[in-house]
């Protein structure tokens, strides 16, 4: 099978967010246009299957799950190493690994008040090395975080 064209792909992502917007029949214009442009876009037909359903055109809503069916079937035999689409929402990881490292970088400034605070009364040099805690912290966690 072949790569899906960038036109294709456009058009599905336009015929998806029509499809939100509640704009059934430009979403469906889009996503047919998107199956012309690639027959083996399997994410395409499952797409109109989806506002085929919403017009209640049931029967060609289910012909075309099936056809995104056989299509994905053939792509699980594909050998290894090709590559497709993108996984879906990859922004959701970006989003759990942004939250971690804000945590990281929140729990490593708790430690250094925690010191500072405990170590007040002992001096100016407890005090600094509180302070070169903090900061070594703090390194090590943006280090973590740039390398994902």
């Amino acid at each position: 099978m072949q790569d899906v064209p960038r036109e294709a792909i456009e058009l599905r992502n336009k015929g998806q967010g029509l499809l939100i917007e509640g704009k059934l029949d430009e979403a469906l214009a889009a996503l047919d246009e998107a199956v012309a442009l690639a027959p083996s876009y399997a994410t395409a037909y499952r797409n109109r299957a989806e506002v085929l359903e919403k017009l209640e055109r049931i029967s060609e809503a289910e012909a075309d799950r099936q056809t995104a069916r056989a299509l994905a079937a053939a792509v699980e035999s594909r050998p290894a190493g090709w590559t497709g689409e993108a996984p879906a929402r990859v922004e959701d990881r970006d989003v759990v690994g942004t939250g971690r490292y804000v945590l990281n970088f929140f729990l490593a400034g708790l430690i250094g008040l925690g010191l500072t605070y405990f170590l007040r009364e002992r001096g100016w040099l407890a005090t600094w090395i509180s302070l070169v805690v903090f900061v070594v912290l703090v390194i090590v966690i943006v280090a973590s975080g740039a390398q994902g």
